[in-house]
């Protein structure tokens, strides 16, 4: 059923902060646009959406799409979520070091949840930790 993966979409407040967040971790914008009435607000099934995307391009061709809804602003339940909660729960990105890319992501404002540990098997050191607007993150080193 499945033919390939899309993308990943984040719903945030703020698009241009968020943006350059991503592009700072070395995300590439490749398109962008605002959308409004007809299509979107059947997809979403709210009326009158005025909805501003932006996608970017990991080096290997993941596709992270940042969205602001402008026409229907939402207030957060709490500061970030937690890494248990049911649903979506993080994205996994793969770095060249991974205690250069925590530096990097503190720098821009995001938040680190607790050291880089070893997995198990060896493989890869790991971290989760928080983009600017509470989206979790796994941070993933091969080693």
């Amino acid at each position: 059923m499945i033919i390939s993966v899309r993308h990943t979409a984040i719903v945030v407040s703020n698009l241009e902060k968020s943006k350059f967040f991503y592009e700072s971790i070395g995300f590439c914008v490749f398109a962008s646009s605002v959308e409004k009435g007809g299509t979107i607000d059947q997809v979403t099934g709210m009326d009158g959406v005025i909805l501003e995307w932006v996608k970017l391009k990991s080096i290997d061709g993941f596709v992270l799409e940042l969205l602001q809804y402008h026409s229907h602003e939402d207030t957060p339940c709490c500061s970030v979520i937690p890494p248990n909660r049911l649903g979506y729960s993080h994205m996994a990105i793969t770095v060249n070091n991974i205690y250069d890319s925590c530096e990097k992501i503190i720098s821009l404002g995001g938040r680190v949840i607790n050291k880089p540990s070893i997995s198990k098997d060896g493989k890869v050191k790991l971290v989760y930790c928080y983009d600017i607007e509470g989206a979790l993150l796994e941070i993933v080193e091969e080693l």
